[in-house]
């Protein structure tokens, strides 16, 4: 007789079938015709229901809360250049940061986050222009404090230009700044101020999605710009290292590093008053 093994074994069931104190139910066809109402896996599929996806909105969920989680390893720092090279850092950091735009991949479409955004395409000069704008509640705050600023275009170009785009910082995003030309040339995507709110990267000549390149986290000048300024590279590298009070460090994503405590310690988050992604 021909035998056709159920085997629906979660996690501990593997574990007690390992240490011998689980056993595995054997069913015959004729078993599984007349279990299932003598249509098989095909009753069982039967019953099934199919409910694609009709880009329906998430049910909204509840704004603030605390979040205590941890890292296989220490994180060499808080910085957000060092994060570029170190996972555990880069875990900690820049869950305090946020991006410009988010992607869709059930709608396959760019959408805001916190910043709205326009691309400009320039056919008869070969260029094209993709313009931001942050949302205007956008704030850098700290973890039991009232201070804050606001978040502006000046923090974005300042990364772009003085760290990613300064080759003595060794930034992983500095070569993402160039485009090569039809003539085999070589161009950089530059970036410029509108306003407070605004800026726009002009790229030297059209590309397929502008988005991609130009999306990033949104990090602070502040104390990276003075440090840059006392000590160039080094210094950026060196500001809020890893026994900086987590409360001096400027959040403006989904959370505030609250405190941390060396050796394993799990890390403190706490939520921000933000909500993302962008309100409609």
């Amino acid at each position: 007789m021909v035998y056709k093994t159920l085997r629906l074994l979660g996690g501990w069931g593997v574990l007690c079938a390992l240490l011998g104190c689980y056993s595995i139910e054997e069913l015959s066809e004729e078993e599984i015709d007349r279990r299932y109402q003598g249509g098989g896996i095909n009753s069982i599929l039967g019953k099934t229901v199919s409910k694609p996806w009709r880009g329906e909105g998430f049910i909204p969920g509840k704004v603030a809360g605390s979040w205590h989680g941890s890292v296989q390893s220490d994180p060499k720092s808080f910085n957000i250049l060092v994060a570029e090279q170190d996972s555990a850092t880069s875990a900690v950091a820049h869950s305090m940061l946020d991006y410009l735009v988010d992607y869709d991949p059930a709608a396959r479409q760019w959408k805001p986050r916190a910043a709205d955004f326009e691309i400009q395409t320039h056919e008869d000069r070969g260029t094209l222009d993709v313009i931001y704008t942050l949302r205007n509640d956008l704030y850098w705050s700290y973890y039991g404090s009232d201070k804050k600023s606001k978040v502006s275009s000046d923090d974005v170009i300042f990364w772009y230009n003085e760290i990613e785009g300064d080759p003595a910082c060794n930034s992983s995003a500095y070569t993402g700044q160039f485009l090569t030309l039809e003539d085999g040339g070589e161009a950089r995507v530059t970036i410029e101020k509108i306003d407070s709110r605004r800026f726009v990267f002009h790229f030297p000549r059209i590309v397929a999605d502008p988005l991609l390149s130009t999306n990033r986290t949104i990090a602070p000048r502040i104390g990276y710009e003075q440090a840059k300024q006392e000590r160039g590279a080094a210094g950026v590298r060196e500001i809020y290292g890893i026994h900086t009070d987590p409360k001096t460090i400027p959040s403006m994503g989904k959370w505030f590093l609250s405190a941390r405590v060396l050796s394993g310690t799990p890390i403190i988050g706490i939520k921000t008053p933000v909500e993302f992604p962008f309100p409609t």
